[in-house]
């Protein structure tokens, strides 16, 4: 008993989810488990039921933290730029640069085979920046309404260039998609037309 008492004293929220970030990068979401992150730690499986109620809490704390880092992330590339058109070309790099640095969690965040409650959190993550997104391509474009088409077109763009990067085996990404061309000045290439394609004037 006092072995688990110091256990619990230990561990610490941001661990265990260091923990699970680090065996989904190593073996895949699957094999993130209540126990399996446990037995890593040198747990009991009741010291992390301390931190989260099962493993669907788990996940939703890191979709969270995820998205929020994400925003942190693009909202610190668009303060870094000049113009709106810097602004988003910022914004595009610096959410290329989050999915292949924290690629197993960009898994995660961006998988759609899941359960209602998961697609949910998802879906409120991603509505963090797309106002933010929609602002600047209104200064771009010049138009006053929602922009819903051209916000969907930019990420549309993004999740491409992000799937073929860090989904695939380079040896297939590099050959079939990207050629000799790094990946991240592909995505900032194609984001030129795409601002070049909405903006009100040449």
């Amino acid at each position: 008993m006092k072995n688990l008492i110091t256990k619990r004293e230990s561990a610490t929220r941001e661990g265990i989810i260091a923990e699970a970030l680090a065996l989904a990068s190593e073996e895949g979401w699957k094999k993130v488990t209540v126990r399996a992150i446990a037995s890593r730690l040198g747990y009991q499986p009741p010291v992390l039921y301390q931190f989260f109620k099962n493993k669907d809490d788990l996940i939703r704390s890191i979709l969270l933290e995820g998205f929020e880092k994400l925003s942190e992330t693009m909202n610190s590339a668009k303060d870094s730029a000049g113009d709106a058109e810097q602004k988003l070309l910022e914004m595009t790099k610096a959410r290329f640069r989050f999915a292949v640095d924290h690629a197993a969690l960009h898994s995660l965040m961006f998988t759609t085979n899941n359960p209602t409650w998961f697609k949910e959190t998802v879906f409120s993550g991603m509505c963090q920046n797309r106002e933010n997104v929609a602002s600047i391509i209104r200064e771009i474009s010049g138009r006053t309404d929602e922009c819903l088409d051209l916000v969907t077109n930019f990420i549309s763009i993004i999740k491409g260039y992000t799937f073929f990067a860090t989904e695939l085996p380079p040896h297939l990404s590099a050959a079939r998609f990207f050629g000799e061309q790094d990946p991240e000045e592909a995505l900032a290439e194609a984001m030129k037309k795409f601002i070049k394609s909405i903006r009100t004037h040449d």
